[in-house]
């Protein structure tokens, strides 16, 4: 028996349940999935860290299964970053099926973010593939359990005080005219 079939004789199949990873999923479970409206929670860092598999995402969401990033708890994530999810749900997705197995668009689809931030400010020419290709930033919201930790504002670690407010948005705004600038001057464009 397969993990789809067993999920679908416990009556865990439809619009109202996820699960989780599914690296394990094969053609029938990814068509029951799509036909009950099951969703999947793909945590890449958390499949390569216990070296689980890898999810054939291209595969479900080409199928029509509803397909959401999560992360880990640190058993198996240490850095609950949902931007270092999505990096890596396309480096898997490639490693593991082809370097057009998944876009850094269709990655970010499976999740949602907020451009407005200070690390992402050259990254005017291209701010979706920048979120993906850059380096993993701070989290802004974080709930767990059902309990929100942490509400609308980055939670650094850094030393040095972050630029809140109005001198945030004024950086930001520098950086990216500092930005565009260099690009207009450059025969080749860098996300980070």
């Amino acid at each position: 028996m397969t993990p789809a079939q067993y999920a679908e004789d416990l009556g865990w199949v439809g619009h109202d349940v996820w699960h989780a990873h599914c690296v394990k999923l094969d053609d029938h479970g990814i068509d029951l999935f799509a036909h009950t409206g099951a969703g999947v929670a793909h945590c890449p860092c958390s499949n390569m860290r216990l070296a689980s598999g890898i999810a054939p995402v291209r595969e479900m969401c080409d199928a029509g299964v509803h397909v959401g990033l999560g992360v880990d708890g640190p058993a198996s994530n240490d850095s609950a970053s949902i931007i270092g999810e999505v990096r890596q749900a396309m480096l898997l997705q490639r490693v593991g099926f082809g370097p057009d197995a998944m876009s850094a668009r269709q990655a970010l689809e499976l999740a949602i973010f907020s451009l407005d931030r200070l690390r992402l400010a050259g990254a005017g020419h291209d701010p979706i593939a920048a979120l993906v290709f850059c380096n993993p930033g701070a989290v802004a919201y974080s709930i767990i359990n059902g309990n929100v930790v942490v509400r609308g504002r980055p939670a650094y670690t850094a030393l040095s005080p972050q630029p809140t407010g109005c001198a945030a948005a004024k950086l930001i705004r520098q950086k990216q005219g500092e930005c565009r600038v260099l690009k207009n001057k450059a025969d080749y464009v860098c996300y980070c």
